[in-house]
């Protein structure tokens, strides 16, 4: 991303909340020169878990976000590398039961943007737009509020 001639270093990751068992899946998302895609690490959390632990795992995520990772060559293989990697079988369970939250990390402010879930073909952003930002210095328990405001607000 650039802002007056300058690069501009993003990092991205994003959290699915399944909605019957509570358990997140968190990921590092990577900027191809066309879409992000989906990066290692996968983390898995059981529902029981606190919001400051799953932002702690998002952190962890953000970190591994990377730029100019090669774009897949095959969409279908690179869907199931995915699935595998995050150790879920169907594409189909995956939409049916979750609510999605981007994260993203720029210029010292973290941004955690609910999707509205469309099944098969994804996550959309909601229009209108929202979003909710909280600085990177905050501590972690208002960094966790931030996420669980996100998260009530998925579609």
């Amino acid at each position: 991303m650039r802002k007056k001639g300058v690069l501009v270093d993003v990092k991205q990751a994003s959290v699915y909340k399944f909605t019957k068992k509570g358990d997140y899946l968190i990921h590092s998302v990577s900027r191809t020169k066309g879409p992000s895609i989906a990066t290692p690490p996968y983390i898995w959390l059981k529902g029981n878990v606190s919001l400051v632990d799953v932002v702690e795992q998002v952190f962890v995520a953000l970190q591994s976000s990377q730029n100019g990772v090669p774009l897949p060559t095959d969409w279908e293989e690179a869907t199931k590398d995915f699935l595998n990697s995050a150790g879920l079988e169907k594409e189909s369970a995956f939409y049916k039961d979750c609510i999605h939250v981007s994260v993203s990390l720029k210029e010292g402010s973290l941004t955690f943007s609910p999707m509205s879930n469309i099944g098969r073909k994804g996550f959309l952003n909601i229009v209108p737009y929202q979003k909710v930002e909280v600085p990177i210095t905050a501590g972690a328990k208002e960094i966790a509020s931030a996420l669980s405001e996100a998260l009530e607000l998925c579609e």
